[in-house]
């Protein structure tokens, strides 16, 4: 396994463990501060030398945690003095010195938007996408209208079917929004949770009552809860209203649930643990469903008085601890859908007990079941797969490496249907399916959410750039646009400043491509002495 600590760094992580149990999981130490920096990568090196470092086994997101962390904490390694409100007080300092200075069109001069908001010049990449899509909302009564969250890019919406997307939180603390609430009462009010790009930690839940043009802090805020900002790795997973009681709201937490009665006015802890999600009974306005993933994975806990007390399923058998997703629809509306790396599972009891359906060939970070024929469904994670016969038997549907009518890029991270249309939120693109799951459509072009690591700036042409990105490869800016040259996730870019052609990028684990003729091909450097040499 290649280290990525310096041996000094490593002489540091043996000084300061403090002989860390087996049994504690790396991941819970990534969240919880008291644990030193050293001890993290310890035991999560451990880990990782016994499970291997594969596709889905965590090693990608644990690289890049080190790679955010590494120098912060450096040379001691603690972790538990930060301020977590440094940002938010920077915030309002510059906000209180210029006050007129709420949108990017506030400013007369200064930065320009170069995008990209598509990536439809393709030469030789391969998955290509615009940026992560982590949640959305779409309006039941127009189809037209819907919202949505990026990881670092903010909330974007639009009126007209995706044709524009308007930004409204450029200026907000922190530039993630992970989910979106909105009232059913008043759409116009719309809850969001305002987190960390990189890592998903909670800023608090903004508040919109003009239909996301505007936004103020709520009452939902790290100072009213002790916790959340900068340094906490305490976590928002879901704001869901409730669809036929007015103003009552139910947020899904790291550190647990909690309900409100009047719109976030005020608001109560319900039940301890992970919550990561959150469903309604379609016809009974008393039933909900959560799922908590630190005291429960094998189980979905129901609610006969409206998140009053919880009571657990029972075991969701073959599951084995795999995270899982709910769903309800109001086709079916007793019935209760669970869904993990490791299968599907219905109840037709209200969640009282679950039946093992059929395990897909995908893995599973998204999960829907249609809302006017409960047949419909679709499951996955790097590809997608259907099924047409209430979950007992499934197909592959799209594929992330080919690029035809299935294409959504890899990666799904949400996923939900309204009225009979399948939509979906993934690594590169907003899009959505008509005919449950053979072809999709995408809808988010125009948003500017691409999350770019590296970008190499042309000395000689200040026109000409070339910048790696978060799961959307490399690009190219040129005097006529972007480019879409290159595939994975793209690292540090170089673009030599003699020759206008020729660029290189990379991708995480160090290899290198290189163009010659400004991005329409690429091809190998080979070794760092002959790379130039043998590309030619």
């Amino acid at each position: 396994m290649k280290k990525i600590l310096t041996p000094f760094f490593g002489l540091l992580a043996l000084l300061f463990t403090n002989n860390v149990s087996a049994q504690t999981s790396y991941k819970a130490m990534m969240d919880d501060m008291s644990y030193n920096f050293y001890e993290v990568v310890e035991a999560a090196e451990a880990y990782f030398a016994e499970h291997g470092t594969g596709k889905g086994s965590g090693f990608k997101g644990y690289q890049r945690w080190v790679n955010e962390n590494e120098s912060k904490y450096y040379p001691t390694g603690v972790r538990s003095n930060v301020n977590h409100y440094l940002p938010t007080e920077s915030y309002k300092q510059i906000s209180n010195q210029f006050p007129n200075y709420k949108h990017k069109t506030s400013f007369d001069d200064g930065w320009n938007e170069l995008g990209p908001w598509d990536a439809n010049n393709v030469t030789s990449h391969y998955s290509p996408g615009i940026g992560r899509i982590e949640t959305f909302w779409v309006d039941t009564t127009n189809l037209d209208r819907m919202f949505v969250g990026s990881r670092s890019g903010g909330f974007w919406k639009t009126t007209n079917g995706g044709t524009d997307w308007t930004n409204t939180t450029d200026f907000l603390v922190a530039s993630g929004v992970f989910n979106i609430g909105v009232n059913p009462s008043n759409t116009n009010n719309i809850q969001i949770a305002v987190q960390n790009g990189g890592n998903g930690y909670s800023h608090g839940i903004y508040t919109s009552t003009d239909g996301g043009d505007n936004w103020t802090l709520s009452n939902f805020n790290p100072t009213a809860l002790g916790w959340g900002g900068l340094g906490d790795n305490e976590k928002v997973y879901k704001i869901s209203y409730h669809p036929t009681i007015a103003n009552k709201l139910f947020i899904g937490t790291s550190k647990g649930l909690y309900v409100s009665n009047d719109n976030l006015s005020t608001y109560s802890l319900v039940t301890s643990g992970s919550i990561r999600d959150i469903e309604f009974h379609p016809t009974k306005s008393n039933v909900m469903y959560i799922y908590n993933y630190s005291t429960g994975r094998n189980n979905v806990h129901r609610s006969s008085n409206t998140g009053l007390s919880f009571t657990a399923s029972s075991t969701i058998t073959g599951n084995n601890n795999a995270k899982g997703h709910i769903a309800v629809t109001p086709q079916k509306p007793d019935n209760v859908y669970f869904a993990s790396n490791n299968g599907v599972w219905s109840s037709v009891n209200e969640g009282s007990s679950f039946i093992f359906m059929a395990n897909p060939e995908e893995s599973c970070q998204g999960f829907a079941v249609s809302d006017v024929d409960e047949k419909n469904m679709i499951y996955g994670y790097v590809d997608t797969e259907a099924s047409t016969n209430g979950g007992f038997a499934w197909n592959q549907v799209t594929k992330w490496s080919v690029q035809d009518a299935a294409y959504v890029h890899a990666d799904i991270r949400a996923a939900e249907c309204y009225q009979g249309i399948f939509y979906m939120g993934t690594d590169g693109y907003f899009v959505k399916s008509t005919d449950n799951g053979t072809t999709w459509t995408i809808l988010n072009d125009g948003t500017a959410v691409r999350e770019f690591y590296a970008v190499g700036v042309n000395q000689g042409n200040s026109s000409i750039a070339m910048a790696g990105s978060q799961d959307n490869g490399t690009s190219i800016i040129n005097e006529n646009g972007w480019v879409e040259w290159n595939g994975g996730d793209g690292m540090e870019a170089l673009a030599l400043p003699l020759n206008d052609l020729w660029m290189i990028g990379s991708w995480q684990y160090g290899t290198r491509n290189i163009t010659v003729d400004g991005g329409y091909t690429r091809g190998g450097t080979g070794n760092p002495v002959g790379g130039f040499l043998n590309a030619s």
